[in-house]
């Protein structure tokens, strides 16, 4: 048998009574947590260093998913100036954040402040909850949603229903 070791332990006031969600940076050097507590609080950690960076409340709306979403690189259709200092070539880590009527995006500005954007949806998939979230391109990502849809997202606006065009064939 064999001990095992941890290779990080993160600052365990990070979060009160518990987290819930974990996700990593394609990198692996950026780790994002969700908390249990009643803001739902999401906190940024510099993973190889072990140190929490930034840490804000998602809102009062349960989370229930999570992952990260490189966004940059090749897109010009949004002003870059929002996420990094002018002159930064470096693609933007994004977390994506789902849960009880919600979709939200957030990213960090010069390594001191979080900034976010709310989903922008289509009508019909307005009040939904979304149950779980994916991302394994470059400024998109795949939502599933309570009711039974499967929404892709592109620059934060909900651009294709996979299952109306599923259900079209």
């Amino acid at each position: 048998s064999q001990d095992v070791v941890p290779l990080h332990i993160i600052n365990e006031t990070s979060h009160h009574g518990g987290v819930t969600l974990l996700s990593f940076n394609s990198r692996g050097n950026m780790l994002a947590s969700v908390g249990m507590d009643r803001a739902n609080t999401l906190v940024f950690h510099v993973w190889d260093k072990a140190l929490l960076l930034l840490k804000t409340p998602t809102g009062k709306n349960k989370v229930y998913c999570m992952c990260f979403m490189d966004y940059g690189e090749g897109d010009d259709t949004i002003d870059k100036s929002i996420f990094q200092p002018e002159g930064t070539d470096e693609n933007i880590d994004v977390v994506v954040t789902g849960g009880v009527k919600h979709l939200k995006f957030w990213w960090m500005t010069n390594g001191k402040n979080i900034k976010s954007q709310r989903a922008l949806w289509n009508n019909e998939d307005r009040d939904t909850d979304v149950l779980c979230v994916g991302s394994a391109s470059r400024n998109i990502c795949v939502t599933g949603c309570s009711n039974g849809n499967v929404l892709v997202w592109e620059n934060f606006k909900c651009v294709y229903n996979a299952l109306e065009a599923y259900s079209s064939l």
